[in-house]
């Protein structure tokens, strides 16, 4: 919960006083850092955690609050490494294992968690928070007598506390007594009578036994007391149905649709009850929508189809029917509905065809057509059950978790919807990305040299960062062309024109005039390098169908990478330590399939410079594509502490990807 965090928080600011003298820098950082965290706007506090770190690598401080700031960042691996090292720092801070041991638990190690609540506890033995989570951790290692010894310890110190109680709950349903669970949580309602999770708990008893009338009242307590819980008011949709009362049911998911518009269980329950009712088209409605965000969505598609049929859409349909038969060929009620929707619309070829495709298959498989409704008992099921028989009973969640962690609380970067591909190359231009929060690009001597001496136009930079040409932009390129082409043919002229033609994207010409620079000087490094990203550039068109006069379409995709790996082979050579040259190497080796390679040149350039994110974030992407996990989502985790934010994204992703394994 994000209010026990933010307690946390300022608690632990609280016992930090400032300090004076020459730290006010560092301070001042750590207090900007800490405000940033405590707005939530966790990428920026990383990035002045790492300058406190940078200044003052022996303080626990700061790796603390930039594991807490990963953390909400959905990145637990990375809040894990951070908080180590505050532990290692300071092994006294109690809150250091606390945030390490939430980022266990969701990484799914809770005997190691569970180390680090115990001996947290030691250090703040009155911290019901820690005392909470061990016990879970014990529940999820089903240590159900260690979990029942702790309960009892809690409820000796917190006589007065209902969690101590609801967990004890939790113990005894582990083994498996309901009887003595429900004692338990009737004595946390009788300490507190205004604790909603008590209350929830107590109806999902209830709804097991089929007293509907009874948890529907329960449930009316958890709802009055905490009104904008979803689940509680879409399970009480679900007693008033099984109660027959479907108005109150309707007015339940109107008023969770309120609160959650994009709740599944809600537009599909409503969507049903609607059809129910009679209000078809407004049922068509809750469908549509769910199919909108879930096209994959069987179910819904097939109760789309029979209100369609029903209101006289019996195009759209058979559309729907066909879908669901695509789906499942052998669901032969599919295909009865779409005869009779064909008949309707006069394809009687086609509803010939649909019948004599149910005649031969209830004759393969020696069994007599029966409805789904003939066969139905139960009137609900499981969302994540899909059977086509079901279509017409009510959804409930799957697994009703009552598992509640202190402090536990959910980031909002991580949940960006980011494409899993690498990051662009590095180009010479004299663009600048002002959106990024880095401005050290990178150092190469050529640049510097060029720069020093005002060799070009103008500043010379190394970026990767594409973007759109304004008009303003646009003319003063070509102005820059046409003054270029006055010029007599130096190589470091043809660079400068090279890169006002790559600016224009007239890659062709970018290519004519780095082969002149490379004709004029076979040492030119920076003309390699710069070919090498026009033809990747060039290369990447051809394959998306644009053309360029200078390139054959019909040339094999590798070719054109391997003539940029020679160029950046060939500027490597020149200056072994140019680690861009190896970043852009290794997207090209990656794009040629050869991901060890890559690996291997992303190992060079971060050899070169330690704190190149762009390098970290591709390097996790292609050992990820290699099946290395693990060590993938640990350089995404390095490149958002660098402050590539959409990394967070991945992580999630690939994270949640190796927890389903």
């Amino acid at each position: 919960m994000r209010h026990h965090l933010t307690a946390l928080l300022l608690a632990v600011m609280a016992l930090m006083p400032l300090k004076s003298g020459a730290q006010i820098n560092t301070e001042r950082m750590m207090n900007i850092g800490r405000n940033a965290l405590y707005f939530d706007d966790y990428v920026l506090s990383i990035q002045y955690f790492n300058m406190v770190i940078s200044a003052k690598p022996y303080l626990h401080e700061p790796y603390f609050y930039r594991g807490l700031a990963k953390f909400y960042l959905d990145d637990y691996q990375g809040a894990r490494e951070d908080c180590s090292k505050a532990i290692e720092r300071n092994p006294f801070f109690p809150n250091s294992y606390q945030v390490r041991g939430l980022s266990l638990i969701n990484l799914g190690l809770y005997k190691e968690a569970a180390d680090d609540y115990e001996y947290a506890i030691e250090l703040e033995p009155n911290n019901n928070a820690l005392w909470n989570n061990l016990v879970l951790c014990r529940l999820e290692t089903e240590e159900a007598d260690k979990a029942d010894s702790l309960t009892d310890l809690m409820v000796s110190k917190w006589p007065k506390d209902p969690r101590c109680y609801t967990l004890k709950t939790q113990v005894w349903l582990l083994k498996a007594d309901t009887a003595l669970a429900e004692q338990w949580l009737d004595k946390a309602i009788n300490i507190d009578p205004y604790d909603p999770k008590s209350y929830t708990m107590k109806s999902q008893f209830l709804m097991r036994r089929e007293d509907y009338a009874q948890a529907d009242s329960i449930l009316t307590k958890a709802i009055n007391l905490e009104p904008r819980n979803v689940r509680n008011i879409i399970n009480r949709a679900l007693c008033r149905f099984h109660q027959k009362n479907l108005r109150g049911a309707m007015a339940d998911y109107d008023t969770a649709l309120d609160i959650d518009p994009d709740n599944f269980i809600g537009h599909y329950n409503r969507g049903l009850l609607r059809a129910e009712v009679g209000d078809d088209n407004r049922a068509i409605e809750d469908f549509d929508f769910i199919i909108r965000i879930d096209p994959d969505d069987i179910m819904s598609v097939f109760n789309r189809a029979r209100l369609l049929d029903k209101t006289g859409d019996y195009r759209a349909a058979i559309r729907d029917y066909t879908t669901v038969i695509k789906a499942y060929p052998k669901f032969l009620y599919g295909y009865q509905l779409r005869a009779e929707a064909r008949k309707k619309i006069g394809d009687t070829k086609g509803a010939q065809a649909d019948e004599d495709h149910i005649l031969r298959e209830q004759i393969a498989h020696r069994f007599g057509y029966s409805t789904p409704t003939s066969r139905q008992k139960n009137a609900t099921r499981k969302k994540s059950q899909v059977n086509l028989d079901d279509y017409n009973k009510l959804v409930t969640e799957d697994d009703q978790n009552n598992k509640t962690y202190e402090s536990e609380y959910r980031g909002k970067v991580q949940n960006l919807n980011v494409e899993t591909r690498l990051l662009p190359l590095y180009a010479l231009t004299y663009s600048f990305d002002r959106k990024k929060i880095r401005d050290d690009y990178n150092y190469q001597q050529d640049i510097e040299n060029l720069n020093k001496h005002k060799a070009l136009p103008e500043q010379l930079l190394l970026n990767n960062s594409d973007g759109n040409i304004t008009e303003e932009e646009f003319n003063r390129r070509m102005a820059s062309v046409e003054v270029l082409l006055k010029k007599t043919n130096s190589s470091v002229n043809c660079l400068a024109l090279s890169i006002d033609y790559y600016m224009l994207q007239d890659y062709e010409n970018a290519i004519n005039a780095l082969d002149e620079a490379i004709r004029q000087d076979d040492k030119a490094t920076l003309a390699y390098f710069q070919r090498a990203v026009v033809r990747v550039k060039m290369n990447n068109m051809s394959s998306q169908g644009g053309t360029t006069s200078n390139m054959d379409p019909a040339q094999p995709h590798k070719m054109n990478l391997m003539l940029a790996k020679a160029d950046l082979t060939k500027a490597i050579q020149l200056d072994p330590n140019f680690c861009t040259a190896y970043y852009n190497r290794a997207s090209v080796e990656y794009d040629m399939g050869d991901y060890n390679t890559a690996e291997a040149d992303l190992d060079k350039a971060i050899e070169l410079k330690s704190d190149f994110p762009e390098a970290y974030y591709n390097r996790g992407l292609t050992r990820i594509a290699m099946g290395n996990t693990e060590d993938g989502v640990a350089d995404l985790s390095k490149a958002g502490e660098l402050g590539i934010y959409t990394a967070y994204s991945l992580i999630k992703k690939y994270s949640k990807q190796k927890g389903e394994k």
